[in-house]
């Protein structure tokens, strides 16, 4: 049964290409004719070897949801700035706070039961957040105060030299370190007595520190802090309460190693504080930890995390980093947030996304990490992608310390880089220590169980696993907790595919593990396979420098690719995060390395600390332009070589802070307030085309500056353009000048499938991805002299076509079979790249057809409390299902699927799920839903076994391979093949299954829509998997086809199965077509055939005034006629019947004739959409007079003449009828007397019946008594025949 949960994330592997498909073939200087589709199964490898399983949305978990309940009433520092922020404004913000305050205690009343309150929050927004079970959603929108409700998606941890390599020194030269600044950590806490902040620097100080339970721990670097969760808390565990206190002593390290990056001071190499100084001269190499960017910066430690898990309370921290002491003033709040945590596929409409704007208007900068979710279409979350906020990616340094790993490999020590295992606690348990022997051949990544042969081999054994960085195998976890039960107990080594991480491993803690370098795993291999002994001695903590220079300017894989909407384009900007050394918690003087976007996120957010200093009257959107316009390049092949990154995967580039700090000239777009990008978003291109946005460029310093406006490509598209104008700009001191951002597309036919180089078109799997064309660069200015400024401009343009069934099929009704012709301009077939000698650039329309099984309204907006499937955010109705279709062939069963908004992409914050009861029981057997191999753009129906809890099969969604475009992102459709081999309890005997449709956005924790689900869920659609209803085809004989203008659709019907089906006509998926005209319904009628229609009168002749009967039947070759029928005079034309034919063509009527001779008749059958009208054969009634037959005269009422009495005698004699009682026709009247005594009782009377018809009761006393008398006379010739009847009760008479 369906129950609401979060399906988002799983791990895949894959190996399989698909194959090109040009779609034309035919001699040259022939008319182009359409090849068949790449159709059939795809022979897929399961999507979870070696991983963890997660069920489909619907099949498991609970319906409780966290939200955040924005109130109507003005936010605190909303009316502080209002006030003019001095004393009056300290004023207008503490009467606020008491206003807010009181509305949210009418709130917290107003909850429905079982809803308890997360947090509440005043500053950035005036709010509550609570926990409640999904059904209560409308019920809070109801609540008088509330605004708006949003959801809050539970958010992880985002999992040296950067600061050097990014111009922090030359920074603090130029501004300064941070000082006076206020830079908030919303993280898992901070180590305050680490070193890095100025602490004791012991292991000691940090256990002291836990059984502090009040604010005595305020340090000089962290000087305000709050717990929000306690240790315990994981805001993914519905039973986790969050237990507070003013604490925030960090007890997983994350927290601690982002707060050293973003203003961290530095240790030295004894241990100690180290106090500067800060600038050029700094030897980085001289010191165990290096300084942060904003070294001088203070720091505000808000713990959201307990020690592990996820955390739904970020809105509250945002609002106390704003306002720390909730007193409504936010003078003392942090001009810097960072946020190092997020959640792929988030919505921009995330309650922690709608906060961290609210706080940029509130004159906070706001940093947030973009994600790992690596290079995937559409991957970031929130609270990255709100739109004011600053959202970081991760590129690599060249240098790098690492945890080191001794080894004797043919009797020569030797060292190696490593990243030691999380789990493993190797302060306490063995150290990594013993012969090393690879992992066999049969297992060489450790992602099976081992067979008894392959643990024998590894039994006692440091064992040497592969690990394929660029295509993951399996976790960490996995392959540690192999090991450990073949016997492996001297621990692991994995050996990288690449030199450096993109992130660290997890393992397990039953048996030492590492993560090597590939350099060291590359020796250990050659060795062992050389028969050389191998050994580990040990391991040691922070022990290699690495340096590599070509990495310089990489972009990290994990790196999560930005979203594209209009208006809102991320990441905004990048960062140095691969390998950062900072500060390890607990460890007083130590650091560690570590990688991903937390990391480059803090290093922006001490960048935007350096800037405020620099410029204190700068807003939060002029600090993001500054540090955006100066940013630099980065490159595939690194060190400059290679393919520069376009915006969508690294911003504005990486980070060059010197630069940042001393700009007095910014430049962001004026069309989209809070942003800097020019995003046009998703474009569809009919024909010739424009579109203009705004630039502004804003002179804040005081000397007029010249530009040169240029427009650099990074990625095109055929057929498309940027241009700017003016060419050249000249900038006043104090003014602001704007600059015109110009797209241009040629036409429809121009565009082709172009591809970004950086991502390819193979995903790292090697299967094919689904692509997304996007042109992209930078609106570069400039000047005579010094370092341009750079806009990130981008677009995601595609053709479309627009083409049409013609809403009709008319279907012969002899050989059930129509044709179905496409008007409308297509694409392909000679234009949109299908003319060059590159296929996998082509664009041709591509079109499905399907038996039309259900229609579904518009779900409505959440309005109203008696609601129940409708939606809150804008994006969640690409889960509200239009139209579903159905199809079927030798093999695959397809379930085509419209929605009522375009989705980004259909398998990360929309899944759409396919229930399937296959043998009909009434309990759902599998679920055919949208999904992807993890880490990838290669998009899937996965079919799911819900008895057995597992993936049984993978095809492509929309049935083809990425190497054939169809225009799957951004678009409102899809469709999901089903194999059926794959299937349980369907054969030949029993080919039917039922099915339904849910619609789930991961921003709603129930279903957006349903559709064939009853509410106890039985599942009402239905289908046959042998046979379609209706089939439509195309020359090949495939249900899906390139199409354009003029090709022809040969469309058979059913009448038996579609009528089963309970079809509504011929569904169209035009892939190619605009959003809302993908989807194309055709009613399907069928053709007028011949009808034989016969008339017969009841009898050759009729009397005047009597009716008439008259048969009429009308036959057909194919199905029974229906409809009105009429009988006509043939002379006269006038009808002289009507009627409508039954179910078997049969009509009965009548026709009275009203004058005698002869009437010339006959029949005349109107026909219909099916059957056409006919008229039967002449007939002739003769009609006669009506023979006259004597009235008989009426008989008179026979009456009594002796009444009885009125009442009978409780005890006694009483006479009923007198002797010789006779009627008024003189007939003697007979009487009869029956009684009933009650149950139990004796006979309480008798009847005595005397000469010449006297009767007399006697009774004995019973009041109870019922007596029933009945007098009878019979009829005469003259009179009718008499009778009454009287009863009596207790004596008395009632009738």
């Amino acid at each position: 049964m369906i129950k609401s949960s979060s399906m988002w994330r799983a791990c895949a592997v894959a190996l399989v290409m698909g194959l090109a498909w040009s779609g034309l073939s035919g001699p040259a200087g022939a008319a182009p004719t359409p090849s068949p589709l790449p159709l059939g199964p795809a022979d897929l490898p399961a999507s979870a070897a070696g991983h963890s399983i997660d069920a489909p949305r619907g099949a498991t978990g609970n319906r409780r949801q966290a939200y955040l309940l924005k109130l109507a009433t003005l936010p605190t520092a909303k009316v502080y700035r209002t006030a003019g922020q001095g004393a009056a404004g300290r004023r207008a913000a503490r009467e606020q706070l008491a206003t807010v305050e009181a509305v949210q205690e009418q709130v917290i009343e107003a909850l429905p039961a079982r809803t308890p309150v997360l947090y509440r929050t005043h500053a950035v927004l005036s709010g509550v957040a609570v926990t409640t079970h999904a059904k209560n959603l409308d019920a809070l929108e109801a609540i008088p105060g509330v605004a708006a409700v949003y959801p809050i998606t539970p958010k992880a941890r985002s999992l040296s030299s950067a600061i050097a390599l990014q111009g922090g020194p030359m920074a603090w030269q130029t501004s300064g370190t941070g000082a006076g600044i206020k830079v908030a950590i919303i993280d898992s806490g901070v180590d305050y007595t680490h070193a890095d902040f100025g602490g004791p620097g012991t292991e000691q100080a940090f256990e002291d520190a836990k059984a502090i339970a009040d604010g005595s721990w305020v340090t000089a670097k962290v000087t305000t802090g709050f717990d929000f969760v306690g240790d315990a808390y994981d805001g993914q565990d519905p039973s986790s309460i969050p237990v507070p206190d003013p604490n925030p002593l960090d007890c997983n390290g994350h927290g601690t190693h982002v707060a050293g990056i973003a203003a961290g001071g530095g240790v030295t190499t004894g241990g100690a504080p180290y106090s500067g100084p800060y600038d050029a001269t700094i030897d980085y190499l001289g010191l165990r930890i290096g300084p942060g960017m904003a070294p001088r910066a203070e720091l505000h430690a808000y713990k959201v995390f307990g020690c592990e898990g996820s955390t739904d309370v970020v809105t509250q921290a945002i609002d106390k980093a704003v306002d720390p002491d909730g007193d409504g003033n936010p003078s003392d709040g942090a001009d810097v947030i960072n946020m190092s945590l997020g959640s792929d596929f988030g919505s921009a409409y995330d309650a922690d996304s709608v906060a961290s704007n609210a706080a940029v208007d509130a004159g906070v900068v706001v940093v947030a990490s973009a994600g790992n979710g690596g290079d995937v279409t559409d991957i970031a979350g929130s609270p990255a992608n709100a739109v004011k906020a600053i959202s970081v990616a991760n590129s690599v340094d060249a240098q790098s310390i690492l945890d080191g790993t001794e080894m004797s490999v043919d009797g020569t020590p030797r060292t190696f880089g490593v990243a030691s295992a999380f789990a493993y606690d190797w302060a306490a348990d063995p150290d990594l220590s013993g012969d090393v022997v690879l992992a066999p051949d049969t297992n060489a990544t450790a992602c099976e169980p081992f067979t008894g042969p392959e643990a024998a081999a590894i039994t006692g054994k440091v064992a040497l696993v592969t690990w394929t960085q660029e295509a993951l195998e399996c976790g960490s976890v996995k392959r540690g907790g192999n090991l450990a039960a073949a016997g492996a107990t001297k621990g692991y080594i994995l050996a990288n595919s690449a030199e450096t991480f993109d992130g660290g491993i997890t393992g397990v803690a039953a048996i030492p593990g590492v993560l090597m370098v590939k350099s060291g795993g590359d020796a250990v291999r050659a060795a062992l396979n050389s028969s050389e002994p191998v050994s580990v001695t040990g391991t040691s903590v922070n022990s290699v420098a690495q340096d590599i220079p070509g990495d310089v300017d990489k972009v990290a894989a994990s790196s999560s690719r930005g979203i594209r909407a209009a208006g809102n384009l991320k990441p905004d900007i990048t960062a140095v995060g691969t390998s950062v050394f900072s500060a390890a918690v607990g460890t007083g003087q130590q650091g560690i390395s570590e990688t991903g976007t937390s990391m480059s996120g803090p290093i922006v957010a001490g960048l935007a600390a350096l800037v405020q200093q620099a410029h204190p009257t700068w807003t939060p959107a002029q600090v993001k332009a500054a540090m955006m316009n100066t940013a630099s390049d980065l490159f595939s092949g690194g060190a400059g070589t290679g393919d520069r990154f376009a915006p969508v995967r690294v911003g504005a580039g990486r980070i060059q802070a010197a630069s940042a700090v001393t700009s007095d000239v910014l430049a962001y777009v004026a069309d989209d307030p809070g942003a800097v990008s020019v995003s046009f978003g998703p474009l569809e291109v009919g024909g010739p085309m424009t579109a203009t946005k705004t630039v502004r460029v804003q002179n804040t310093g005081a000397s007029p500056v010249t530009y040169d406006v240029a427009f650099d490509t990074y990625t095109a598209v055929q057929g498309v353009s940027f241009s700017v104008s003016p060419a050249t700009l000249i900038v006043a001191p104090g003014a602001t000048e704007d600059v015109a951002v110009t797209f241009e597309a040629d036409s429809r036919a121009a565009l082709d499938n172009s591809v970004d180089p950086t991502i390819g078109r193979t995903s790292n799997l090697g299967v094919p991805r689904t692509t997304v064309a996007e042109a992209s660069g930078q609106v570069v200015f400039a000047p005579t002299s010094g370092d341009p400024l750079r806009v990130p401009v981008y677009a995601a343009p595609r053709p479309v076509s627009a083409l049409t069934g013609g809403g009709q099929v008319t279907v012969d009704p002899v050989t059930q079979k129509a044709t179905v012709t496409m008007s409308g301009p297509g694409l392909g077939f000679g234009v949109n790249g299908t003319s060059d000698e590159d296929p996998s650039n082509d664009i041709n329309s591509i079109g499905a057809a399907f038996e039309l099984a259900a229609v579904s309204p518009a779900a409505p907006a959440c309005t109203s409390p008696s609601d129940e499937l409708c939606y809150t955010m804008p994006n969640e109705r690409a889960a509200d299902i239009r139209r579903v279709g159905v199809t079927t062939d030798d093999t695959l069963a397809y379930f085509a699927l419209a929605v009522d908004k375009a989705w980004n992409t259909p398998a990360g914050n929309t899944e759409i799920d396919v229930y399937l009861d296959t043998d009909r029981d009434g309990t759902q057997d599998y679920v055919a839903y949208t999904y992807r191999y993890p880490d990838t753009d290669v998009l899937l129906a996965r079919l799911y076994d819900l008895d057995a809890g597992r993936e049984v099969d993978v095809q492509y969604l929309n049935a083809l391979p990425g190497t054939v475009n169809t225009a799957l992102n951004d678009s409102d459709v899809l469709v999901m093949p089903v194999l059926l081999s794959k299937l349980k309890g369907i054969n030949a005997a029993n080919p039917r299954i039922d099915y339904g449709v849910y619609g789930w956005s991961l921003t709603a924790p129930s279903p957006i829509d349903v559709v064939g689900v009853a509410p106890n869920g039985d599942l009402q659609l239905s289908m046959d998997i042998e046979q379609a209803g209706l089939r439509a085809v195309d020359a090949n004989n495939q249900s899906f086809y390139p199409e354009t203008q003029g090709t022809t659709l040969k469309v058979t019907r059913n009448p038996a199965v579609y009528q089963a089906n309970n079809s509504k006509g011929l569904m169209l998926v035009h892939f190619h077509n605009a959003v809302g005209a993908k989807s194309e319904v055709l009613d399907v009628t069928t053709a007028a055939g011949a009808t034989t229609t016969t008339l017969v009168p009841g009898g050759a002749s009729g009397e005047v005034n009597k009716p008439v009967s008259l048969a009429v039947t009308v036959a057909a070759a194919t199905g029974t006629p229906r409809g009105p029928v009429s009988v006509v005079a043939a002379e006269t034309g006038a009808t002289l019947a009507s009627g409508t034919l039954d179910a078997a063509g049969k009509a009965s009527l009548s026709f009275t004739p009203t004058a005698t001779g002869s009437v010339r008749m006959f029949a005349r059958y109107a026909g219909n959409s099916e059957h056409a009208a006919s008229d039967s054969a002449e007939s002739v009634l003769t009609v006669i007079a009506t023979p006259v037959v004597p009235t008989p005269t009426p008989k008179q009422r026979q009456a009594g003449v002796v009444p009885l009495p009125r009442r009978i005698k409780i005890s006694g004699r009483t006479l009923i009828t007198p002797a010789n009682t006779r009627t008024n026709a003189g007939q003697r009247v007979t009487t009869r007397v029956s009684g009933r005594t009650p149950a139990g009782q004796p006979k309480s009377y008798r009847v005595i019946r005397g000469k010449k018809g006297r009767v007399v009761v006697r009774t004995f006393g019973n009041r109870n008594l019922r007596l029933v008398v009945v007098q009878r006379a019979p009829a005469t010739q003259a009179f009718t025949a008499f009778e009454r009847r009287v009863v009596y009760v207790g004596g008395q008479r009632r009738t």
